[in-house]
Formats: C-alpha cells, structure tokens, sequence
C-alpha cells in the first residue's frame, strides 16, 4: 500500500505544496511558524487530546444587563424624554440581549447544515497553538457563545479546530 503523501499551506498565497519537494520538512526544528500543516492519515479526537487547548475558568462572561446601562442618543441632540422612550423600546426586546456590552449576534434556531460526504473519512487537523496574550479573551468569547447556545460543544469526527485570526 503507498504511503499518503503529507501537505502543507504556505500562508500567502494558500497554494499546496507537497512536503516531499521541499525542504525544511514538517518534522525539522527550522520549520517556518506561519506555516500550518496538515498530517494524513486517520486520527481521531482521542489521539489529540494532550494537544488540546483548556479554556481557564473565567467568572461569568457578561454582567445582567439593567434599563440604565442602555446607551441611546444624544444627550446634546434628543430630550430626556426621547432617550427613555428609545430605551423602553429596548427593553421590551431585552430577551435578544445576551448580556452587558455584548456584541453577539442573535443564534440562529432551527437551521441545519448537512453536507453529503459520500464515503470520505473525516480529516483530523491538529489544535493550533493560541498565544498567551489572547487566550484569555479568547476564553471569554467563547465561554459567552456557549453560554448564549449560538455555538455547542462538538464531539464529531468532522469538527476543526479554531482559527484565530488577529485583525
């Protein structure tokens, strides 16, 4: 049987290269950092556990939110009056809110997603590392989009991953 060939990705132009036409290999201490690679083979979420990032605990990720802590309009443009009619508009919809300064999207309910694979085997990818400075807010968002249910924890064959990608 013929050994599967391994891939890996260079960051700028995407374009796959084989690992075998080029030099350092995956495997070398002078592989390149920005390079992600990819192992074939069939491994499964057991095989990478000790790889596997721990969220820390971190105390609840959004305060209750209250009436007043609703920023709307101008104080120097919109009445008194205006103001706590906008925020009395919010607040009847506080049931969208999921917490204080949240910037999450409402969760979508009832999609399903469902891709016909055929007989492909699932593509194991290894955990990408997180640096320290963000693991901590990386933490917090995604313990605030469990917390909200827009994202589940997976245990599928087919999940990858996170990619954290700094802007």
């Amino acid at each position: 049987m013929a050994k599967e060939r391994e891939w890996w990705i260079r960051p700028k132009d995407l374009t796959p290269y084989p690992t075998d036409s080029l030099d350092p290999g995956p495997d070398d201490s002078t592989a390149d950092e920005q390079v992600c690679y990819h192992e074939s083979g069939d491994l499964h979420a057991e095989d990478v556990v000790a790889e596997m990032e721990v969220l820390p605990e971190v105390r609840s990720t959004t305060e209750e939110v209250t009436i007043e802590d609703i920023q709307v309009g101008d104080p120097d443009l919109n009445t008194p009056e205006e103001i706590e009619r906008r925020r009395r508009r919010i607040w009847r919809r506080r049931h969208l809110l999921i917490g204080k300064g949240n910037a999450f999207p409402q969760a979508a309910r009832g999609v399903v997603c469902d891709s016909d694979v055929g007989n492909a085997k699932p593509i194991a990818q290894r955990v990408r590392k997180v640096a320290p400075l963000f693991r901590e807010t990386l933490s917090d968002l995604i313990k605030g989009l469990l917390g909200a249910k827009i994202i589940s924890v997976s245990t599928s064959p087919w999940a990858s991953p996170i990619v954290v990608i700094i802007k």
